[in-house]
């Protein structure tokens, strides 16, 4: 398990069992889980966590650090943003049709969204000659491209065999 995990991930999960599940299989990727049981909760944390960015990116369009630079950190405060207001929709769609697995596919579907986000500007930091091949964590990303790919041709390998 590495001792300096960057990414941190909010499980909002009342299974004990699920969240135990999730965290060792978040944990040997290299993010670090944060388990919160209360739906209503973990929108204060993640509302809490845009503010905090919030003044820290007026802070940071204050110095002299380059607009790219805050365009990342802009687009990162903005998927904060959504994944909060996501949240949100689905608690309420929760409420009113008891369904769990819905609030769970529209949680996916932001993920998913937002993993196609973050690939397609990691590509315009390819193109621009941002990352090189001895970027720290250029290994790490390629491992778990390649993990994702593996799943998408199993996937979809198995939906060929059924037809």
């Amino acid at each position: 398990m590495p001792s300096n995990m960057a990414l941190t991930s909010l499980v909002v999960c009342a299974d004990a069992k699920a969240v135990q599940v999730l965290s060792r299989i978040l944990r040997e990727m290299g993010i670090r889980a944060e388990h919160c049981g209360d739906p209503h909760q973990a929108i204060g944390r993640l509302q809490k966590v845009c503010s905090e960015l919030t003044e820290l990116h007026a802070e940071l369009k204050e110095s002299d650090i380059e607009a790219s630079v805050l365009t990342v950190i802009r687009d990162t405060v903005d998927q904060m943003r959504m994944t909060a207001m996501t949240l949100e929709q689905g608690l309420h769609w929760f409420r009113l049709s008891r369904d769990g697995q819905g609030l769970l596919t529209l949680l996916i579907d932001k993920r998913m969204r937002r993993a196609s986000q973050l690939n397609t500007d990691i590509g315009k930091d390819f193109e621009a000659g941002r990352i090189r091949t001895d970027h720290a964590a250029l290994s790490r990303y390629l491992l778990v491209l390649n993990q994702v790919m593996e799943q998408l041709d199993l996937m979809f390998g198995s939906r060929k065999a059924e037809r």
